[in-house]
């Protein structure tokens, strides 16, 4: 595992200049508890502080930025990761994989936020009512947009679209990089003959709320 590097003051400082620049806003401390028990998150752990986080809204999602970020203590949380979590009311549509606070944790963590900022703003419309497509998933924790208002469809299909729409080619240069380990790994164990099973992170919340609890 690389090693931990957590940001300074100013580092974060200047992390948070760039977050605000995309838009996003901060979120209250009585926001945040709000909206997690709505969701069904409950903490693992104590943590010590409050840390930053910042929310970014389109196209009917919300996307929740965590940072790890502790201004009371004027670094980041020891244990923790950074991550993106996108919602709809009451219901985790989609999560980053956590965001390690390693080298380049600040450029990492920026260009997911404006990936995810891009895909909400730009998410598809379908092809035939025009309806704006919704994130699906699978148990493989796959996604895609999709639209199943099947009544409204001529031959009663559904339409979908890959979950990189609406991003440009260095984004998904980025994304084919973050995710290039996983891919070579599922390569191996096919070619070994090895079940292949997604490998698991440590979450620091346990999802009480049913239809969250297989989410992302």
């Amino acid at each position: 595992m690389p090693r931990q590097e957590l940001l300074t003051v100013d580092e974060f400082n200047e992390l948070e200049t760039s977050i605000l620049g995309m838009q996003y806003r901060t979120i209250t401390e009585i926001e945040f508890v709000r909206d997690r028990q709505r969701l069904g998150l409950v903490g693992t752990g104590k943590k010590k502080g409050w840390q930053e986080k910042y929310s970014y809204q389109a196209s009917g999602l919300k996307a929740t930025l965590l940072t790890t970020f502790v201004r009371e203590l004027g670094t980041c949380r020891k244990h923790d990761k950074g991550c993106i979590v996108v919602t709809n009311g009451d219901t985790i549509l989609y999560m980053t994989r956590p965001i390690h606070r390693t080298k380049n944790f600040a450029k990492r963590i920026l260009a997911y936020a404006e990936i995810i900022r891009d895909k909400m703003i730009n998410s598809p419309l379908c092809p035939e009512c025009s309806a704006r497509m919704r994130i699906r998933s699978n148990d493989k924790h796959q996604h895609w947009w999709s639209c199943g208002r099947l009544k409204s469809h001529a031959e009663g299909n559904w339409h979908n679209e890959p979950w990189d729409f609406g991003i440009d080619d260095i984004q998904k240069a980025f994304l084919d990089k973050m995710r290039a380990p996983g891919v070579r790994r599922r390569k191996k164990a096919k070619k070994e003959g090895k079940e292949i099973v997604r490998k698991t992170q440590k979450s620091h919340w346990i999802r009480t709320n049913p239809q969250n609890i297989e989410a992302a």
